[in-house]
């Protein structure tokens, strides 16, 4: 078989393989903890192992030894600065979180690639090559080329994932004169079941602030609208401030402050998968007369009021069931 396309594929499998089966090995001694890692440990492996297809020989042919043992040691060489230098790009693009990763991503990386690399000096003939200008050019802009390529494509079916899997669109009906914080609590078995209006979940916000729903939150591409209702119905849209440069903040506005979980309490004598300890919400901000600035002692009381609200709607909920 000389077909160089076929045995750079093969390489390139040799890669994930290895490296796949060292992770299994590690997660087996961790339990499997971290087990949930292992798909973008292969996410960020395949550009690597195609990097590697695409320079292995060249770098190989630098070193025109004879010895199996200095080469199998050059090899190692190779493979340990490749795999830090990888993994000093990702850093650079994910940021710090490239340490949530569970498994030793960066000893995966150069098992895989060592052995990549003795699969490229076994079959490929490296040694028996005179390195070309054409083979600098390659190992020069190679690695770049195909981390740039990576993260385009990684990033490209992400958001088409995103896109695809997105949540239903959403309107919020907000009390006329409200303002300040409000939170969306969602996945709690004694929420309300909200309606559907021409496609469009609606989600009416109580006086209180604090709305609570049995729909599991949903992540991806949002489609909100927000209106003001009065007590005859009436809506009237609000814009999103996010919207708005610093330049134009328009008001009033809404502006969706991020997603998070707190803890929360189980009703005496029910079913912790029924009523889970955490309490999962989205937070908003709604603004009108001016773009308030951040109260933490009012945010703190305002988090009291949410899990005295939801511990409440617990055990209403279960008692009512007894």
């Amino acid at each position: 078989m000389k077909n160089p396309i076929i045995l750079n594929f093969f390489g390139s499998l040799v890669h994930l393989l290895s490296g796949l089966l060292a992770a299994i090995v590690i997660l087996y001694f961790q339990n499997w903890f971290g087990s949930g890692d292992t798909y973008a440990y292969l996410v960020w492996t395949i550009p690597l192992s195609v990097a590697i297809a695409f320079v292995g020989k060249p770098i190989l042919n630098l070193f025109p030894l004879k010895s199996k043992l200095l080469r199998l040691l050059i090899m190692l060489i190779v493979s340990v600065t490749t795999s830090f230098c990888w993994v000093y790009g990702i850093y650079l693009i994910l940021g710090p979180w490239i340490n949530t990763f569970s498994i030793p991503v960066f000893i995966l990386w150069i098992i895989g690639m060592f052995f990549q690399l003795v699969f490229i000096d076994k079959f490929i003939h490296t040694q028996h090559e005179k390195t070309t200008t054409k083979d600098y050019i390659k190992i020069i802009i190679g690695f770049p080329t195909i981390l740039l390529l990576s993260v385009i494509s990684i990033y490209g079916l992400s958001f088409l994932g995103s896109y695809l899997s997105r949540p239903v669109p959403t309107t919020f009906l907000i009390p006329t004169k409200f303002e300040g914080s409000y939170k969306v609590i969602y996945g709690e078995e004694c929420g309300i079941n909200p309606p559907i209006e021409n496609g469009r979940i609606i989600l009416q916000i109580p006086a209180s602030g604090i709305l609570i729903i049995q729909s599991e939150f949903e992540s991806g591409i949002i489609d909100h609208e927000y209106y003001f209702i009065d007590k005859d119905s009436k809506r009237t849209k609000i814009e999103n401030y996010d919207n708005y440069s610093d330049k134009a903040k328009n008001i009033p506005s809404v502006s969706l402050v991020g997603s998070g979980s707190m803890s929360g309490t189980t009703p005496i004598g029910g079913s912790s998968s029924e009523y889970p300890l955490a309490i999962h919400y989205t937070d908003f901000q709604v603004y009108q007369d001016t773009i308030a600035k951040y109260n933490f002692k009012e945010e703190r009381k305002f988090d009291s009021l949410t899990t005295a609200i939801v511990d409440e709607c617990r055990k209403l909920k279960y008692s009512n069931r007894l």
